[in-house]
């Protein structure tokens, strides 16, 4: 249950950035050409941590042994 929690978790830009490790420039990227879902209440900017996982599991790139 503690995972599906952690699913359903919003995440600020700041804190995006921190756990991904990704450059606050891309995602404002991302947002302004609708890249990546976002919500926007209060005009405060969030995001969803499991869209964070799916976007990575979508675009994963398999190792060489993976090809073997």
């Amino acid at each position: 249950m503690k995972s599906n929690m952690n699913q359903n978790r919003l995440l600020t830009v700041k804190s995006a950035c921190e756990i991904y490790g990704i450059e606050g420039s891309i995602l404002y990227h991302w947002i302004r050409y609708k890249k990546f879902p976002y919500y926007k209440p209060n005009k405060k900017i969030l995001f969803r941590q499991s869209d964070f996982e799916k976007f990575l599991d979508d675009n994963r790139v398999a190792s060489s042994p993976e090809f073997e």
